[in-house]
Protein backbone atom coordinates (compact mmCIF):
# COMPACT_ATOMS: atom_id res chain seq x y z
CA UNK A 1 0.00 0.00 0.00
CA UNK A 2 2.78 2.22 0.93
CA UNK A 3 5.27 0.91 -1.39
CA UNK A 4 4.41 2.65 -4.52
CA UNK A 5 4.28 6.23 -2.75
CA UNK A 6 7.39 6.05 -1.54
CA UNK A 7 9.11 5.26 -4.59
CA UNK A 8 7.31 8.26 -6.55
CA UNK A 9 8.57 10.43 -3.51
CA UNK A 10 11.99 9.48 -3.72
CA UNK A 11 12.18 9.64 -7.57
CA UNK A 12 10.44 12.87 -7.76
CA UNK A 13 12.30 14.33 -4.35
CA UNK A 14 15.49 13.22 -6.21
CA UNK A 15 14.43 14.45 -9.57
CA UNK A 16 13.46 17.69 -8.78
CA UNK A 17 17.03 18.32 -6.83
CA UNK A 18 19.41 16.58 -9.22
CA UNK A 19 21.13 19.71 -10.65
CA UNK A 20 21.85 20.43 -6.73
CA UNK A 21 23.46 16.72 -5.96
CA UNK A 22 27.44 16.74 -5.48
CA UNK A 23 28.40 13.86 -7.80
CA UNK A 24 31.69 12.51 -7.49
CA UNK A 25 33.14 10.19 -10.26
CA UNK A 26 32.82 6.59 -8.72
CA UNK A 27 31.30 7.91 -6.07
CA UNK A 28 27.71 6.48 -4.50
CA UNK A 29 25.03 8.86 -2.45
CA UNK A 30 23.09 7.65 0.60
CA UNK A 31 20.18 9.29 1.50
CA UNK A 32 17.69 8.94 4.18
CA UNK A 33 14.50 10.07 3.48
CA UNK A 34 11.42 10.13 6.65
CA UNK A 35 8.24 9.84 5.28
CA UNK A 36 5.33 9.75 7.94
CA UNK A 37 1.40 8.20 6.93
CA UNK A 38 -1.79 10.10 7.86
CA UNK A 39 -5.06 9.11 8.95
CA UNK A 40 -5.74 8.29 5.43
CA UNK A 41 -2.57 6.02 4.68
CA UNK A 42 -1.33 8.80 2.41
CA UNK A 43 2.75 9.39 2.83
CA UNK A 44 3.99 12.89 3.48
CA UNK A 45 7.73 13.48 2.67
CA UNK A 46 9.46 15.11 6.10
CA UNK A 47 13.14 15.45 5.53
CA UNK A 48 15.65 14.18 3.39
CA UNK A 49 18.95 13.75 5.01
CA UNK A 50 22.04 13.97 3.33
CA UNK A 51 24.04 11.22 5.44
CA UNK A 52 21.65 9.41 7.27
CA UNK A 53 22.65 8.24 10.93
CA UNK A 54 23.54 4.33 11.15
CA UNK A 55 23.38 4.22 14.52
CA UNK A 56 21.55 1.19 16.55
CA UNK A 57 19.54 3.27 18.43
CA UNK A 58 16.62 1.47 18.38
CA UNK A 59 15.78 -2.20 18.85
CA UNK A 60 14.67 -1.92 14.68
CA UNK A 61 17.54 -0.30 13.30
CA UNK A 62 20.14 -2.70 15.60
CA UNK A 63 18.35 -5.50 13.07
CA UNK A 64 18.15 -2.86 9.99
CA UNK A 65 21.45 -1.28 9.98
CA UNK A 66 24.28 -3.88 9.84
CA UNK A 67 22.11 -6.26 7.33
CA UNK A 68 21.38 -2.80 4.82
CA UNK A 69 25.18 -2.15 5.21
CA UNK A 70 26.20 -6.03 4.48
CA UNK A 71 23.72 -5.82 1.25
CA UNK A 72 24.95 -1.92 0.11
CA UNK A 73 28.54 -3.51 -0.17
CA UNK A 74 27.49 -6.92 -2.09
CA UNK A 75 25.19 -4.23 -4.27
CA UNK A 76 28.05 -2.27 -4.76
CA UNK A 77 30.59 -5.32 -5.55
CA UNK A 78 28.25 -7.55 -7.54
CA UNK A 79 27.11 -4.18 -9.77
CA UNK A 80 30.46 -4.38 -11.61
CA UNK A 81 30.14 -7.58 -12.20
CA UNK A 82 26.38 -7.38 -14.14
CA UNK A 83 23.64 -4.81 -14.88
CA UNK A 84 21.03 -5.72 -12.96
CA UNK A 85 22.35 -7.57 -9.53
CA UNK A 86 19.43 -8.81 -6.86
CA UNK A 87 21.11 -8.05 -3.93
CA UNK A 88 18.34 -8.45 -0.69
CA UNK A 89 15.63 -6.42 0.00
CA UNK A 90 17.32 -3.59 -2.80
CA UNK A 91 14.80 -2.14 -5.92
CA UNK A 92 15.82 -0.31 -8.68
CA UNK A 93 12.89 2.07 -8.80
CA UNK A 94 14.15 4.61 -11.56
CA UNK A 95 17.57 4.47 -14.00
CA UNK A 96 18.92 7.53 -15.70
CA UNK A 97 20.48 7.07 -19.17
CA UNK A 98 23.37 8.92 -18.14
CA UNK A 99 24.40 9.72 -14.70
CA UNK A 100 24.25 13.94 -15.06
CA UNK A 101 22.61 14.91 -17.71
CA UNK A 102 18.80 14.32 -17.91
CA UNK A 103 17.87 16.28 -21.20
CA UNK A 104 16.30 13.90 -22.73
CA UNK A 105 14.48 12.62 -19.74
CA UNK A 106 10.46 13.12 -19.88
CA UNK A 107 9.74 14.23 -16.68
CA UNK A 108 5.90 14.34 -15.56
CA UNK A 109 4.41 17.32 -14.34
CA UNK A 110 3.67 16.72 -10.11
CA UNK A 111 2.15 19.69 -8.41
CA UNK A 112 4.84 19.76 -5.24
CA UNK A 113 2.18 20.29 -2.41
CA UNK A 114 3.68 21.50 0.80
CA UNK A 115 0.61 21.52 3.89
CA UNK A 116 1.14 22.35 7.29
CA UNK A 117 -1.80 21.85 10.06
CA UNK A 118 -1.01 20.33 13.68
CA UNK A 119 -1.48 17.16 15.03
CA UNK A 120 -2.96 15.70 18.23
CA UNK A 121 -0.61 13.84 20.41
CA UNK A 122 -0.05 10.59 18.81
CA UNK A 123 0.65 8.62 22.34
CA UNK A 124 -2.03 6.62 21.63
CA UNK A 125 -0.94 2.97 21.86
CA UNK A 126 -3.60 1.81 19.53
CA UNK A 127 -3.10 4.02 16.66
CA UNK A 128 0.64 3.50 16.95
CA UNK A 129 0.00 -0.49 16.61
CA UNK A 130 -1.70 0.25 13.63
CA UNK A 131 0.56 2.31 12.54
CA UNK A 132 3.47 0.10 12.78
CA UNK A 133 1.00 -3.12 11.09
CA UNK A 134 0.47 -0.81 8.09
CA UNK A 135 -3.26 -0.75 9.06
CA UNK A 136 -3.92 2.97 8.54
Amino acid sequence: MWYPQMKEIIVQSILSAWDKIEWREGGIGLYGFDLFPDAASKLWLLEINKCPTMEYSTHVTKKLVPQFLTEMTELIIDKRKGDHPVVGNFDCIFKVPKLRDLSNFQQTQKDLVVEGKGIDSINNQNYLTALHRGKR
